[in-house]
């Protein structure tokens, strides 16, 4: 597709607004636009959930990426923590159904789970994974400690 193709991108005040000619007049819906056009799956953040949802229908159909709608405030600066975290948990929701539903079991799968996190942030997922080796140990450590007892 473009030369983003495979990457994530947020786009902050990026709902679709429609003017009264019908055409759509938002910067960020427009921003949105030109990254999809690359290929690049979206997280788009905005105050107004229905112009974030019909942006992410538009922008879905037109141009075949997936869309992350997250009502948020950016001006807040704990909404942009929030925005990120959101992004990271929903990868991590989608690698452990793929992993749930390819039977994938045992030593194979914090390899699948590392891996498909990776694929689904376009690589930006290095803390994510960080959490997730970091849960893994505690696990171990809960289930070491529970079979000495």
């Amino acid at each position: 597709m473009g030369f983003l193709t495979g990457k994530t991108a947020i786009i902050t005040g990026a709902g679709r607004a429609v003017l009264k000619d019908g055409s759509c007049g938002s910067i960020g819906y427009g921003i949105d636009i030109a990254f999809a056009k690359e290929g690049a799956n979206l997280v788009i953040t905005g105050r107004n959930v229905a112009k974030l949802e019909a942006a992410k229908e538009s922008l879905e159909a037109e141009y075949g990426i997936k869309v992350l709608p997250v009502q948020a405030d950016v001006s807040a600066g704990q909404d942009n923590e929030a925005v990120v975290q959101n992004v990271i948990d929903k990868a991590i929701e989608q690698a452990l159904a793929e992993c749930k539903a390819q039977g994938v079991h045992g030593k194979e799968t914090t390899p699948f789970l590392l891996a498909r996190v990776v694929e689904l942030t376009g690589g930006d997922s290095l803390e994510s994974n960080i959490q997730l080796v970091l849960n893994n140990a505690r696990v171990a450590a809960k289930t070491a400690v529970a079979l000495c007892k």
